[in-house]
């Protein structure tokens, strides 16, 4: 139920909640995909940036957003930046796409559209109030290049300490769902394929309709409107107005009032009369029309009717009357009513007082259906009830609104869609801030921080929401456990250990932001130094958001290595990170991710938990069994670098691994593998020897390998392998079989070796010759 509040376009239910947001703004049987602000009723440049705004916060408050989220916000109007922000303030990973060449194009460069954050609330007091107050993107009252300079120069101040790819001149369109994430087709300039946990379409309301041959006049293209007529004439300039939306409204407001300037127009309307009546019946008005208008009753004429018994200060319709153009006419076209809700109380007011007084405004009903000829004769057909007439203009002004942007670029959803969407909006309350204060100020998400230790605080205190609100983080010290006295003589304990709940849940700063960004670009000057100026929680932010990037790119990786290797960050948040990347990593497909893994100092890996460790490298060994030689050529030589971190209870498989590969045909990993049995650390030695059987001795392929590795570790061997590979290495191949192996048991493609002594140079790793 709608409840009046102190503005008169201001009517809404109480704050929405999270879920309700959601409603309003998701897309029904899509999952994850949301449309921000294209089929709500009115719609300013302020109101999209708190739909934005309000569905970011929905989106976190229900956990569909989280730390490490990745977001695609598609369009590069106000909208879809200050979703875009908002995404990234708390801590998303968010790439925008806009298919023109500069964000704002719309606006850029506009002169003559003056742009208010609120007066869309005329009569409110909040009316007034030229500045708007948003977490950010913060814009005052002008033109529309002037707001869209704004803008644009915050925009570019406030990402620089967040994760945001921009993507101009780019076309794409919804890819299939799968595994939770949905894809996103580029399909210009390059197709590409990428896969997002949330989409949000912010692709605004495209540009507005004209009909042939009358060419497109855009409602933020510069014209000359407002300025009296070029060159001398005895008649007045006549001019076609068709469409009473706001773009309608203020159009005939500026060809029939002198000097007209939007800006002041309503500071000179409280100076010509006392308001306060005219204000509470407005309110009063619009409370009821919007009532209606959600109950699917006809509300125009009722509109119109209304306004007809408002009482009027004297003064109002002077400032009018003192204002009018002498040399202009107008002919103000609409279909039924001339007065709609969906405009602004303040131009739809004034409109009609000059539709009432003045006697250079026609009104005409009807339909526009073609245009002939050129300015200055044109001839317009407008279809009405009682037939078509056709009637000649000097100039004509269509603002017939816009061609839907969401049904040419996503025709087929946009016509699932729309009906509903359009229906669960009729109210327009997404356009009220439903965020708590101080919601985007700063980060107030928990990162991934250590354990608690054991005996840190109080067993029986309170633990305190995974999500805290505002109220819970704004005074850190309040309600904090009691926690145990130290002796002066204690040593004090690592930092992590001094993390109580409190400070899990510490602003991320700027610095730790810009920092991660800095390293991910290969920036590590001076790193030390820097990482002394942050605190334990941000150096875990910077080690968890470069660790999971470093997986997906070789440069990064270099950048990671230089991080971890740092004495600034404490030793056991570096293994906290990395044993949720290693792990993070064995659950992936991608044999590219797992290799990069192998690349980790191997002194840390070892100091992995070691059930990540097993089943890390349990993965890498089936890859290196299945023998794909894309594969193995990739993994293979980075395991022989990291394999003093294989597991004990795997130095044998690791050993049969090896022994396989080093026979296979593959260029790099075969070599690989070879050098790899060569620098088995005695402890991996000793497991080999152990487990080496008669059958085995004898495969095709391993006597060389084998020869050698006995002949270098042969004193680590059990008593009773020991005469076993004394035997291999002093007897013939065919008494050794005759000993040890059964008649009917010896291999089918057994090749015997030659029986000289074994060759103790290092492998040929160089590439087979292509010749």
């Amino acid at each position: 139920m709608t409840t009046t509040t102190n503005g008169a376009s201001s009517t809404a239910t109480a704050t929405l909640s999270a879920s309700t947001i959601l409603q309003h703004m998701s897309v029904p049987g899509e999952p994850n995909i949301y449309v921000l602000g294209c089929f709500e009723g009115r719609v300013t440049i302020h109101s999209q940036q708190i739909r934005a705004l309000n569905l970011i916060y929905a989106l976190c408050e229900t956990g569909a957003l989280h730390t490490g989220s990745k977001i695609a916000v598609v369009g590069g109007g106000v909208a879809g930046l200050t979703a875009a922000l908002g995404a990234a303030n708390r801590l998303a990973d968010v790439t925008i796409f806009e298919k023109r060449q500069e964000f704002l194009h719309l606006q850029r460069g506009c002169l003559t559209r003056w742009i208010h954050p609120n007066i869309y609330d005329w009569p409110s007091t909040e009316a007034s109030q030229p500045k708007t107050s948003l977490p950010f993107l913060n814009w005052t009252a002008g033109s529309a290049g002037q707001v869209a300079q704004q803008i644009i120069r915050n925009w570019d101040e406030s990402k620089t300490p967040y994760l945001i790819k921009e993507e101009k001149g780019t076309s794409v369109t919804l890819g299939p769902s799968q595994s939770g994430r949905r894809s996103l087709f580029v399909t210009a300039p390059q197709f590409r394929s990428e896969d997002y946990d949330i989409i949000i379409l912010a692709v605004g309301f495209g540009l507005e309709r004209t009909i042939p041959p009358q060419p497109l006049h855009s409602y933020w293209r510069d014209n000359s409107l407002h300025q009296p007529e070029a060159g001398w004439t005895t008649q007045p300039t006549r001019y076609l107005v068709s469409g009473n939306g706001d773009g309608g409204l203020i159009d005939l407001l500026r060809l029939r009032l002198r000097d007209f300037r939007h800006e002041s127009i309503a500071d000179e309307l409280a100076r010509a009369a006392d308001l306060s009546k005219l204000s509470k019946d407005l309110i009063e008005i619009e409370t009821t029309v919007w009532n209606m208008h959600a109950r699917g009753d006809e509300i125009s004429g009722y509109l119109y009717q209304r306004y007809s018994k408002l009482t009027i200060p004297s003064g109002v319709d002077e400032l009018i009357k003192n204002r009018l153009r002498r040399d202009t006419h107008v002919t103000f076209n609409f279909t039924d009513w001339p007065l709609t809700i969906f405009s602004s109380v303040l131009n739809r007011f004034i409109a009609f007082r000059l539709i009432t007084i003045d006697e250079r405004v026609e009104s005409l009903v009807g339909r526009v259906i073609s245009f002939e000829g050129q300015e200055p004769n044109i001839v317009a057909k407008i279809e009405g009830h009682t037939g078509v007439r056709r009637l000649e203009f000097n100039r004509i002004v269509l603002r017939h609104g816009p061609s839907s942007s969401l049904a040419s670029d996503f025709p087929l959803l946009n016509e699932r869609i729309a009906p509903v969407l359009r229906a669960r909006n009729a109210l327009d309350q997404t356009r009220h801030k439903a965020w708590p204060d101080n919601y985007f100020e700063s980060t107030t998400q928990p990162i991934d921080t250590p354990p608690e230790p054991k005996g840190s605080q109080d067993s029986t205190s309170p633990a305190h929401p995974a999500n805290p609100s505002p109220s819970q983080t704004e005074n850190p010290q309040a309600d904090q456990p009691t926690k145990p006295q130290q002796s002066p003589t204690t040593t004090p304990p690592p930092a992590h250990e001094t993390i109580d709940k409190e400070a899990r849940l510490m602003t991320i700063g700027k610095e730790a932001r810009l920092m991660r960004n800095q390293v991910i670009e290969g920036r590590t000057e001076a790193l030390n130094n820097k990482l002394a100026l942050l605190n334990p929680i941000e150096h875990n932010f910077l080690l968890k958001e470069v660790s999971e990037r470093a997986l997906q790119d070789d440069g990064v990786m270099r950048s990671f290595g230089t991080l971890i290797s740092s004495k600034s960050i404490d030793h056991t948040l570096i293994l906290l990170n990395l044993n949720r990347t290693v792990r993070m990593a064995a659950f992936s497909a991608s044999v590219e991710i797992k290799s990069r893994v192998l690349e980790f100092p191997t002194d840390l890996l070892k100091e992995l938990e070691p059930e990540i460790l097993v089943a890390f490298f349990e993965d890498i060994f089936d890859i290196i069994d299945r023998d794909r030689f894309g594969d193995v050529n990739t993994i293979v030589p980075r395991l022989e670098n990291a394999h003093a971190a294989v597991p004990a209870q795997l130095y044998e498989r690791y050993f049969r691994v090896l022994l396989e590969q080093s026979r296979s045909a593959s260029y790099h990993g075969a070599p690989a593998a070879k050098r790899a049995l060569l620098r088995l650390s005695p402890e991996m030695a000793k497991a080999a020897l152990n487990s080496l059987t008669p059958d085995l001795l004898i495969r095709p392929g391993y006597s060389d390998a084998l020869k050698r590795l006995i002949t270098t570790h042969r004193t680590l061997a059990n008593p009773e392998t020991e005469l076993l590979l004394k035997d291999f290495l002093g007897l013939s191949h065919s008494d050794f079989v005759s000993k040890y192996i059964a008649d009917d048991s010896e291999p089918d493609d057994w090749d015997p070796p030659d029986d000289s002594e074994p060759d103790d140079s290092e492998p040929d790793d160089s590439e087979p010759d292509d010749s």
